[in-house]
């Protein structure tokens, strides 16, 4: 009886022992690691950088951004803007997630820092406003900035969806000066035309025209009550399109603000290669600004290729359809003659190549 107390003794302490080896191990495999760590990623031109410190993320995680390009979140950031007595000038929008290591969407456990660089937005003198916008655009909340500057802007935060960072311009919105003035504000994106609309006319006759006082060569009046922004300018200047209507006692006078708005244009180039059926992607995108007239940032593929069939093919330029049949504009350089393209709209670029034809003479 003895030895059997003695063994169930000896029993009960190896499992107690047992037992005590195997639960650091298994806390060991259910715990997980939540290192610092900085993410970075550039889209458009633009770096996103994720830093989190110890204890925010889970080790594997990952970063994806996607440039965001919705008027329903442009909109309500404008109103924003407005409800202030500015107008958004400029603006870079980014959908941030972060990802775990088995693809998953996750929220950090607290607060992080991100940081975007190159935005390049139209600096102005009422500075530069980050806000973080829901999925469905409907709530909006003002970031705290620790940099804000037209090329760099720097917040925390614990929650990621889209983020929108803004410039405005002083909303120039105002009495008019008494009598029969009454002044609006328009932003007029470059390369586009506006007509304006009046309730007010007069049988005496009326006329529209670019005001005399202001700056006028970023406008050109197309006819009537149209007008175009022509000049790829900033945001430097007001320009002001008069509307007088009437004559003597009974003459009318409307002040029309337009700010003219450069906007940035992404150029995407795909293709065909000798003995391909369909066209790639041959670079990453290209941004640059509307009407710009430079060079693509990306080199031209090689001007010549064999095929398979031993024939010498030639790179036959850039088109912007598929079917190759609306050639890219394209002049040279004077001095380096490189080729030069101007884009004004979001712009996919399509290059093939074709059997080089030999002249016998």
């Amino acid at each position: 009886m003895k030895y059997q107390h003695l063994i169930f003794v000896l029993l009960a302490a190896f499992a107690v022992m047992f037992l005590w080896g195997l639960e650091p191990a298994a806390a060991s495999e259910d715990a997980q690691s939540y290192p610092a760590v900085t993410l970075s990623q550039t889209v458009d031109g633009v770096t996103v950088t994720l830093e989190a410190p110890e204890g925010a993320l889970p080790e594997g995680t990952t970063m994806r951004v996607e440039p965001v390009d919705r008027t329903d979140v442009y909109g309500a950031v404008e109103k924003k803007f407005t409800a202030k007595g500015k107008s958004m000038s400029d603006a870079a929008a980014f959908d941030v997630t972060p990802m775990d290591k088995d693809g998953n969407e996750i929220q950090p456990l607290k607060e992080v820092k991100v940081t975007f660089r190159g935005t390049g937005l139209d600096a102005s003198d009422q500075g530069i406003d980050v806000y973080r916008v829901s999925d469905d655009a409907k709530t909006l909340k003002k970031m705290d900035t620790s940099l804000a500057t037209a090329d760099e802007q720097e917040f925390g935060t614990d929650h990621f969806t889209i983020y929108v960072s803004g410039g405005s311009v002083e909303d120039p919105n105002g009495d008019g000066g008494g009598g029969n003035y009454k002044n609006h504000a328009y932003l007029l994106p470059y390369g586009e035309e506006a007509t304006f609309c009046s309730n007010e006319s007069s049988i005496l006759g009326e006329e529209w025209y670019i005001h005399s006082n202001v700056e006028t060569d970023s406008l050109t009046h197309v006819g009537g009550s149209t007008f175009k922004n022509t000049n790829n300018y900033g945001h430097d200047t007001l320009v002001v399109i008069a509307h007088s209507y009437g004559w003597g006692p009974w003459h009318g006078f409307e002040q029309f603000y337009v700010q003219p708005v450069r906007k940035k244009v992404t150029v995407t180039p795909y293709l065909k290669k000798v003995g391909d059926t369909e066209f790639k992607q041959y670079a990453d995108p290209e941004t640059r600004w509307a009407g710009d007239k430079k060079s693509l940032s990306f080199p031209n593929p090689d001007q010549y290729a064999v095929g398979e069939d031993s024939k010498v093919y030639t790179f036959d330029g850039w088109y912007t359809d598929e079917e190759c049949t609306k050639k890219m504009d394209v002049v040279y350089d004077r001095w380096t003659k490189r080729p030069l393209y101007r884009f004004y709209y979001n712009t996919k670029l399509y290059g093939r190549y074709i059997e080089q034809k030999v002249d016998c003479g």
